[in-house]
């Protein structure tokens, strides 16, 4: 969830980033299990619009030269960016489709992530 914040609120202070996460642990949330790891419509559009934001030069990808800078100055190091590439270029077409940048924010959402394995 740390890093769906931190891809959202790339320019937010770590102060800030540690504040929200305190807020969203002292909520009584419960994780959904896999069968309910489905996007609402409204989370679908939320991430439509973030697509569309870092989609600068409006082609309908992103390609990591546009998502590099965003997760670098979320923090990740270069090391990390690739690697969190590889894992969402699964089609290793040179661009994220909103559909592989869904994937990633649902990992995001549902608390998995990729840095984590090795």
């Amino acid at each position: 969830f740390s890093e769906l914040l931190r891809m959202m609120y790339p320019y937010t202070s770590k102060a800030r980033l540690t504040e929200m996460l305190k807020f969203v642990a002292q909520q009584d949330i419960k994780p959904l299990s896999k069968k309910e790891d489905v996007l609402t419509d409204e989370q679908t559009q939320e991430l439509k619009e973030i697509f569309e934001l870092y989609d600068v030069d409006n082609s309908g990808t992103i390609s990591l030269a546009e998502i590099r800078p965003i997760l670098v100055n979320c923090g990740y190091e270069d090391e990390e960016v690739s690697k969190i590439w590889k894992e969402c270029d699964k089609d290793r077409s040179g661009e994220l489709e909103f559909d592989e940048f869904i994937s990633l924010m649902k990992q995001a959402y549902f608390g998995t992530s990729f840095l984590d394995e090795d």
